[in-house]
């Protein structure tokens, strides 16, 4: 019931549309089920429907009804043209406005610009409006959208050319459909797109692709997904379009929609031969628009195309050719080339058919017929898992536990495999002796190091006095950079034991290594920072032991200018950790002084303290995760949050913060924290409890109070509360009960999931014994992978002791 597409031509479309809106009428806690509608309105046209054909419960426009979706976060609306401008569906407007919209798409848009527009034939238009501006009124009435669909290509010139957006228009705006010369009028002000589909209007000329070039130049390194529709005709884009393939030179995902009814294999090629031009490119789908389907061979095409686009794009993952069929790669062993095509089968489209129409036809039910599709080939048939592709077999071995993987190494044909789910996520935060053995691997095996995503290491065994020179392998001496600079495909990287490497002068190099990666995700759990008065860093060694290091200097530098040099050498990041809570006033002022929008381009998620965080607030305009650490709250330190975030208010969906069960003000002012960021969806709150075995507080009890305040948050979908104590086992610790999570239902209406202390996981279901009311449903309790390695590897002079 949360997704109702309706949006289809046809009378019985359009029946069906009437139906369900006298179904939200007998039952009205159905309409709040609704997440995404595409509906039909054209039988609010009189010449269409005579009223006597429309439930007089509906009449004048059904609005009432549609009203009733107060849940609705997607919406499609078909079969009304002029609602955005007409003076008489003022109403209609109004109602939309009201909505708390993610997506928007408009099928069909009247413009009164054009001389020949006219909804039905026939109708005169009189209205001296300005288009442009009423659907700028529409994008600032909707603050959470992020999918904008104006799908038609029928746009004035006039209208496209007024278009003047700007930021506040579309502050979250990520994906825009609409035509070339609509969708410049994007490009300057949102900062966040990263889907673009480009519509027909119009043929391309060397004119029209300089403006494209000149205005599509801040988002050109953020755009992912592409689409472009193309004529079959129009030559000159065909001529040049890998230049306009080069717009966008980030693109992962590509579709490339050709008009025509002529055999596709020409133009296929016409497209591979082009993605040359897109390095990073993943998946390739090439959509085949023709009224012939059916005409013998006019869908296929070679397999070789397909091995030339792998060749061109190493990257390249996937394909769908113009049969909707699904092809990978993998190796070829015994052909003269790296690569071979296989086919996984065709794509199955889902299909919603509805089955309830407003004059239901007898024999309906009895003919109907299920969609074919077409039957994979006999060559797929008697293979075992050794013939997938490694995609395939991948993503198989990526779900075992870690330890399990070496038992498959000893079949050859899945080493290979095995040592890519081994290698691509590697976590020794707390392994000091185990980190140095991953390094000396890196040495004796790089072919290993480039499978390495996301790497956490401890690199404690470089300070004097935690580890003796014995223990440290030669060939890692000073500092194992050039081990870890094998890892070269490294996107995801975070440093433990090492607490000074961002500003000491003798980690240089080090900072210099850390500077040419190219990292998504950096993470600094700790930092040594030298403008406190304590500079000395306690660690935790491998047995267990803490350890010091570090102590006073004399380093005169600024360690906020350190960071924000740090940030400018990693353009592609989108998250960062700066994990300790130890961060001096002299650094928070400098980075709250300094840190500019061109530091952190593409910054997503962020965890600091409240202090450090409110720099990055009003410099990030992507930013959509916040992780809060600990610190005592006050009136003041509310109140800068309040005007630091002033800027990303709506922008923050997951937020997550960690509170003292102590910190009395910040439980009496709970709400007040939260309504910082009145659009969270995801709220994780973390109670920090570290009294003794007798003292602890249920966690029943902080439950409450997180029910208490989070009213604020209407959009809120899930919530998560953890409770940290040294005495889990406690009975009734972590226990919550089944109200407080029905309390906050009722509070925020667009709840779905919550995980409560326990981390089981509860969703809600409709009463059957209350109007409008929910009971929770537990789910089950949370399957979460954990990476069991145990202790840290003995040092060498205890293996030998003990026999090892």
């Amino acid at each position: 019931m949360s997704d109702l597409n309706t949006l289809k031509k046809g009378p019985t479309i359009i029946e069906q549309s009437i139906c369900l809106f006298e179904t939200f009428l007998l039952q009205p806690d159905l309409a709040l089920l609704v997440r995404h509608l595409g509906i039909n309105l054209s039988w609010r046209d009189s010449e269409l429907f005579p009223e006597s054909q429309i439930p007089s419960v509906l009449q004048p426009d059904g609005l009432v009804v549609l009203s009733l979706a107060k849940n609705l976060n997607s919406l499609s609306l078909a079969g009304v043209a002029s609602w955005i401008w007409e003076p008489e569906m003022a109403k209609l407007r109004e109602a939309m406005f009201k909505m708390k919209l993610v997506r928007l798409q408009v099928p069909f848009l009247y413009d009164p610009h054009i001389e020949e527009a006219c909804v039905w034939p026939g109708d005169e238009v009189d209205w001296d409006g300005d288009l442009s501006d009423e659907i700028r009124k529409l994008l600032q009435a909707q603050p959470l959208l992020e999918e904008f669909r104006l799908s038609d290509p029928s746009i004035s010139y006039k209208t496209s050319a007024s278009l003047r957006l700007k930021h506040a228009d579309v502050p979250r705006l990520k994906s825009s459909q609409a035509t070339p010369l609509l969708a410049m009028a994007f490009f300057l002000v949102a900062d966040r797109l990263e889907r673009l589909n480009l519509v027909i209007d119009t043929d391309w000329d060397d004119g029209f692709l300089s403006d494209m070039e000149t205005k599509s130049a801040s988002i050109k390194p953020f755009v992912r997904y592409f689409t472009i529709q193309v004529q079959y005709s129009d030559q000159w884009l065909w001529n040049n379009l890998v230049k306009i393939f080069a717009l966008f030179p980030k693109t992962e995902e590509l579709l490339v929609a050709i008009n025509h009814v002529e055999p596709v294999k020409h133009f296929f090629e016409k497209v591979g031969t082009n993605i040359y031009a897109l390095p990073s490119i993943r998946h390739f789908e090439v959509q085949f628009q023709t009224r012939y389907p059916e005409t013998p061979k006019i869908l296929e095409v070679g397999k070789h195309s397909l091995v030339e686009y792998k060749t061109a794009c190493p990257t390249l993952e996937t394909v769908v050719d113009p049969a909707k069929r699904l092809w990978t790669f993998r190796y070829n062993h015994q052909g003269s080339g790296d690569f071979e095509p296989w086919l996984v089968g065709p794509l199955i489209r889902e299909r919603l058919e509805q089955g309830r129409t407003f004059q239901p036809q007898k024999e309906a039910t009895h003919n109907f017929e299920p969609e074919q599709v077409i039957d994979q080939p006999a060559q797929l048939q008697n293979r075992n898992v050794l013939d997938l592709p490694n995609e395939l077999l991948l993503r198989v071995v990526s779900l075992l536990p870690t330890t399990s993987i070496p038992n498959l190494m000893v079949n050859r044909s899945l080493q290979s495999v095995c040592e890519q789910g081994l290698y691509r996520y590697i976590s020794l935060p707390r392994h000091p002796r185990r980190s140095i053995r991953l390094l000396e691997t890196f040495l004796l095996r790089p072919d290993l190091a480039l499978l390495v995503h996301h790497l956490e290491i401890n690199f404690s065994w470089r300070y004097p006095g935690l580890f003796l020179p014995s223990q440290i392998p030669s060939v890692l001496h000073p500092d194992g950079l050039e081990a870890l600079c094998l890892a070269q495909n490294l996107q995801s990287l975070s440093l433990a034991g090492v607490a000074d490497w961002i500003w000491e002068p003798d980690m240089a190099k080090f900072r210099e290594a850390i500077f040419k990666m190219k990292l998504v995700r950096l993470e600094v759990p700790v930092i040594d920072d030298p403008h406190n008065e304590y500079e000395c860093v306690i660690y935790e060694d491998s047995d267990g032991e803490e350890q010091a290091a570090g102590g006073e200097g004399n380093w005169g530098g600024d360690l906020g200018n350190e960071i924000r040099n740090l940030l400018q050498a990693q353009p592609l990041l989108e998250e960062f950790k700066l994990s300790d809570s130890q961060i001096s006033d002299t650094t928070v002022e400098s980075l709250q002084a300094t840190l500019k929008t061109s530091d952190v381009p593409r910054l997503k998620s962020l965890q600091a303290v409240p202090e450090v965080a409110m720099a990055f607030l009003q410099v990030a305009p992507q930013l959509e995760s916040l992780d809060l650490m600990i610190r005592d709250w006050d009136n003041t330190l509310l109140s800068e949050m309040e005007n630091n975030s002033a800027t990303i208010k709506l922008s923050i969906r997951r937020f997550t913060i960690r509170v003292r069960y102590s910190d009395k003000w910040l439980w009496n002012n709970l709400a007040m924290v939260f309504s910082l960021f009145p659009g969270t969806e995801e709220l994780s709150v973390t109670i920090n409890s570290l009294t003794t075995r007798e003292g602890v507080e249920p966690a029943n009890y902080f439950f409450r109070k997180v029910r208490d305040s989070v009213y604020v948050l209407p959009s809120l979908r899930s919530l998560e509360v953890k409770f940290e104590t040294p005495y889990p086992q406690t009975p009734g610790t972590r226990e919550v009960e089944i109200q407080p999570m029905i309390d906050c239902k009722a509070a925020c209406p667009m709840l779905e999931t919550v995980v409560d202390p326990e981390r089981r996981l509860w969703t809600f279901r409709p009463d059957g014994q209350v109007l409008a009311g929910f009971v929770a449903h537990l789910v089950g309790p949370l399957m979460e992978e954990r990476l069991n390695l145990g202790k840290d590897l003995s040092a060498p002079e205890e293996a030998i002791h003990r026999g090892v």
